[in-house]
């Protein structure tokens, strides 16, 4: 996204959405260009299974949604990452105004951030 000026968002040889790197960030057509991991809302959180994660942020009307299957739209910007172990930066990608920084935790396995 940081070379395009246009972008093609494909499935099964099928156009899902056209448009500059900012809109298809800010304007996404549905589940499929934003990719999703599914989740389930527990204590008014939710639990990401799929990436070990448990307890992510507080949901508005969490209650209505308590213990069932959710999909959720996280954006990077909006997450902070909480813990009792440090967290290790293995490595920063500078991609021009902004960058990436993969970050691990040693848990029961290691866990991988990326923000």
């Amino acid at each position: 996204m940081t070379l395009a000026d246009k972008i093609v968002v494909l499935r099964a040889g099928n156009i899902e959405q056209v448009g500059a790197p900012l809109e298809l960030h800010n304007d996404l057509a549905n589940k499929f260009v934003a990719g999703f991991i599914p989740g389930t809302v527990s204590g008014g959180a939710l639990d990401l299974p799929a990436i070990g994660q448990s307890g992510v942020g507080s949901l508005v009307n969490a209650s209505a949604h308590e213990g069932k299957s959710v999909t959720a739209g996280l954006r990077p910007q909006d997450i902070d990452i909480t813990g009792e172990e440090p967290l290790t930066v293995d490595i920063i990608e500078n991609l021009g105004r902004e960058g990436l920084i993969c970050l691990s935790r040693r848990t029961q396995g290691r866990e991988r951030i990326i923000a």
